[in-house]
């Protein structure tokens, strides 16, 4: 298995929607399934755009199993921290891809952006989304009554 990130492109977001249209995704997310690769295509334009203002960077990259895109990575970089944030078709879950494009992030993130410390946060009940921040070494740092809050040092 071949597991690769890249800088996500408007031409992407046809496998995107592939990608990312089961309902199961968004058990976990304040958003639901988009409505058809423009949708996509046009939050791909957004963010590429970056935010307006301040020091803040958006960084995101399609994840890629055997050279079919299965999800995205992003990152919002501000004064060398970066949160991190992932989101994966169910077709991959269990198998790895989301550990191996996660820490692929966290090295570019830390190589290219000069990132030293990474948060992450999840809702309480998504257990697979803890056990892999667990397994990425990230730390939990406090909880709320929804969300649990995770940091590491980005070595």
């Amino acid at each position: 298995m071949s597991v690769a990130i890249a800088p996500w492109r408007p031409q992407d977001a046809d496998a995107l929607f592939a990608a990312l249209s089961d309902p199961a995704i968004y058990t976990w997310l304040d958003e639901d399934p988009p409505a058809d690769p423009a949708e996509i295509r046009a939050r791909i334009e957004r963010t590429l755009r970056g935010p307006r203002g301040g020091d803040e960077v958006w960084l995101n990259w399609c994840v890629r199993r055997d050279g079919a895109v299965v999800g995205y990575t992003q990152a919002t970089v501000d004064h060398m921290q970066a949160t991190l944030a992932y989101v994966l078709s169910p077709a991959v879950w269990g198998t790895g891809v989301a550990r191996t494009a996660c820490a692929l992030t966290i090295d570019t993130l830390r190589a290219h952006h000069g990132v030293t410390r990474l948060l992450a946060d999840t809702e309480t009940g998504n257990l697979r989304s803890q056990g892999l921040l667990d397994r990425l070494g990230f730390r939990e740092t406090h909880r709320t009554t929804h969300e649990v809050f995770y940091a590491r040092a980005a070595r």
